[in-house]
């Protein structure tokens, strides 16, 4: 299965700390993965970094060279409110080509349940249904092998939501849908992302199987956080007890055992299995 994106070591910084750290995964053909976190970890500026138009405070990405990406935008530009649907899905292709992809562009439409009247109307005569229809039109228009959607079901009808199901199901190449819609997920996905501290956790599993994989994960840590941290507790008072003894027996041997137990408590610390917040 061939590789048509790498991301190495990305860090984003805000005002506010670290967004994300150290992020390394790649991205193959036939990859449909669902990328899950909670409002504000990043989701959506892992994808601008993805796509370019955000670069990371640190690492890189790089596309294969046969690899072409296109992110669905969340909203249409200003400058494209007056014109057709026609000239809103060509407007991203080249203006010397525009034409000789014009059947294309009407292809996409009328499979995305456009008539040929209404390819004409301006924009802003559709609905909200209709405009993520369109969005998604203008992004397939450059025939891209990678297609990043940033919650495109948000604030869809049930009809069109069961189409971009639809769609996702039966569409060839790969993609990355961040949604928080787990129905919508596990319909369509074979992998998903889980950003959570700054960490990206990864799942050859759709979005429910992932949650509890990374649910059981936790579990496991919790179990190993709890068992090392009683051996902390003993080793501790084990030091405690030696330091006293050494003080009050004025004892070097004593004095020297409790500092080298006080070392292994630190090492421990250090070692202890880390319990997401």
């Amino acid at each position: 299965m061939s590789t048509l994106l790498t991301a190495h070591a990305l860090h984003v910084e805000t005002a506010f700390g670290p967004l994300f750290n150290t992020l390394s995964f790649t991205l193959k053909k036939g990859d449909r993965i669902g990328l899950i976190g909670h409002n504000g970890c990043g989701k959506s500026t892992l994808l601008q970094v993805l796509d370019g138009t955000l670069a990371p405070t640190s690492g890189s990405v790089s596309l294969a060279g046969q690899c072409l990406m296109a992110r669905v935008e969340q909203h249409l530009p200003e400058a494209l409110r007056s014109q057709s649907l026609l000239q809103a899905v060509l407007a991203p292709l080249p203006a010397d080509v525009r034409e000789a992809q014009r059947w294309l562009a009407e292809r996409l439409l009328a499979q995305m349940g456009f008539t040929p009247a209404v390819m004409e109307q301006q924009t802003t005569t559709l609905s909200g249904g209709q405009h993520t229809r369109l969005l998604l039109a203008r992004a397939l228009i450059r025939q891209p092998d990678l297609l990043l959607l940033d919650e495109p079901g948000n604030h869809l009808d049930l009809p069109t939501l069961l189409w971009l199901e639809s769609f996702l199901q039966t569409w060839q190449g790969s993609f990355v849908l961040v949604s928080h819609d787990n129905t919508l997920l596990d319909a369509v996905t074979n992998a998903s992302w889980i950003l959570r501290d700054q960490t990206l956790h990864s799942f050859a599993l759709p979005c429910s199987a992932a949650r509890q994989a990374l649910q059981e994960q936790d579990e496991s840590a919790a179990l190993r956080h709890k068992a090392e941290q009683k051996e902390i507790d003993r080793v501790s008072a084990s030091a405690r007890r030696l330091a006293t003894w050494g003080r009050v027996y004025d004892n070097e041997d004593l004095a020297r055992k409790a500092k080298q137990m006080e070392k292994q408590v630190a090492r421990l610390k250090d070692e202890q299995t880390e319990l997401s917040v």
